[in-house]
């Protein structure tokens, strides 16, 4: 596969958000959200040690373009 950015459920083509799970038992699971119908799908990306605990800090506002 060269790319994966149409949504198989809804056929949106222009990419995914990224989201971020802890599971039970620890660790982070990175996982696609499709903006256009909601569509999550867990690609088994699993950072592991990579990736300390999920804790939230507000960073920079990117403006609109």
């Amino acid at each position: 596969m060269g790319e994966f950015r149409m949504c198989p459920s809804c056929s949106y083509q222009r990419g995914f958000h990224v989201y971020f799970r802890e599971p039970e038992g620890g660790g982070v699971v990175v996982g696609l959200i499709c903006p256009n119908c909601g569509q999550s799908y867990d690609l088994a990306w699993r950072p592991g040690d990579l990736v300390a605990p999920l804790t939230i800090q507000p960073g920079e506002v990117f403006p609109a373009k």
